[in-house]
């Protein structure tokens, strides 16, 4: 996690801060052994994330995860295994129902009176400037610059991935 840290891959960081959280709460342990990880413990793991409510790719989510740690001290040669735990277990990611918000309630927000409430009014507008921009996420919108304007058309690069974007 420190290398996480270091690399400033924060998003990275906080998911797996979550995981190790998640370990805590089933098993009573703040860190297991990458040898502990078996079927039996894949099973128990996923049985108990379910109880707790939380939705498949999250699950799926916490999985890869691990698999992508145990992967990692696989070829570093920390361990060897006969059997890989992960062999059927499934951490690709569900289709999920769209939860957009309708019509109604976007002219609602934009009708909206925030005045005297500063911090209401700076969240309305960035809720809509995103809404506006295709859902530009909060990050590519704090490091925008007046230089990435012209010819009424925004052009940015996407913190997360890299990928150049248009908006216009």
């Amino acid at each position: 996690m420190d290398e996480l840290k270091e690399q400033q891959k924060m998003a990275s960081f906080y998911i797996h801060k979550a995981v190790l959280a998640q370990i805590k709460d089933v098993f009573g342990q703040s860190s297991i052994h990458i040898l502990e990880i078996n079927d039996r413990w894949i099973n128990t793991f996923v049985e108990k994330l379910r109880k707790q409510a939380l939705r498949e790719n999250t699950v799926r989510l916490y999985l890869r995860v691990l698999k992508a740690a145990y992967n990692k001290a696989l070829k570093k040669g920390i361990i060897k295994v006969d059997v890989f735990p992960f062999a059927n277990t499934s951490t690709g990611v569900t289709k999920t129902d769209k939860r957009a918000l309708n019509k109604t309630v976007i002219k609602r927000i934009i009708r909206l009176n925030t005045e005297g409430n500063p911090s209401l009014t700076l969240g309305k507008d960035l809720f809509l400037f995103s809404l506006y921009t295709r859902g530009m996420p909060f990050v590519d919108m704090a490091y925008l610059r007046k230089s990435n304007i012209m010819n009424q058309t925004i052009y940015y690069k996407r913190k997360k991935t890299g990928a150049s974007l248009t908006v216009k």
